[in-house]
């Protein structure tokens, strides 16, 4: 995942043009907005997101109608643990296999961080540059990794804690809409360069065809 030639440094980047700048603080936004965008990344992610909750309710709802017993006690005892494990431990779990995919890119050093307001939660390589292909191998690896190991424990475990399994699958997916947010406003905008400056608590998004005299359309100071 190494960039294949010199990988540029924040001062190589000062005669590229500046696509963007994204304070920490408005990450709950710029998501929003890219989510909004209809990339195949947005579009995965809603059709993942929703696609097994839409699935459970069609079950239930056949089980429902036809007089079949469902499970209620098992079901919310796997729910409740799941959901405690996502809100404690698969939080930290997550933003490691960020930082493990930062250090396959060749990243000298991780730095951990949140935003308790928006209830957010980074793992960030500071002033070290990335591609754009980099920058989407990062931000995908937790959900990819993640997925696999839920739904292989829920394919493989026999009875409530394959609900368990599947009740995590479900939360993380609904962590992961930040990590899809990136990934679609890099195949929206399609920049070339990234970088995150821990000081100043931003990140800045290079684009080597922008023109400059659009660059303040997407620039926050």
């Amino acid at each position: 995942m190494k960039a294949p030639h010199p990988r540029p440094t924040p001062t190589d980047l000062a005669n590229v043009p500046l696509h963007r700048t994204l304070p920490f603080d408005d990450m709950v936004p710029f998501v929003r907005e890219a989510l909004r965008d209809r990339t195949w990344a947005s579009v995965a992610y809603f059709a993942v997101a929703l696609g097994p909750i839409l699935v459970g309710l069609l079950v239930v709802g056949t089980r429902l109608a036809t007089h079949q017993e469902i499970p209620w006690d098992g079901l919310w005892q796997a729910g409740g643990w799941a959901a405690l494990f996502s809100f404690t431990l698969l939080i930290p779990i997550h933003e490691l296999l960020h930082a493990a995919a930062y250090k396959l890119a060749g990243a000298p050093r991780i730095s951990f961080g949140a935003q308790w307001r928006q209830f957010v939660f980074y793992a960030a390589a500071d002033r070290f540059v990335v591609t754009r292909r980099e920058l989407v191998v990062v931000a995908l690896t937790p959900f990819l990794v993640i997925t696999l190991v839920t739904l292989l424990g829920a394919m493989l475990v026999p009875g409530p804690g394959r609900w368990f399994f599947l009740a995590v699958f479900v939360i993380h997916t609904s962590f992961c809409g930040g990590d899809f947010g990136i990934v679609s406003y890099l195949m929206r905008h399609r920049p070339d360069y990234s970088y995150d400056d821990l000081d100043a608590k931003k990140a800045y998004f290079f684009k080597e065809s922008f023109s400059r005299e659009t660059t303040e359309d997407f620039t926050e100071n």
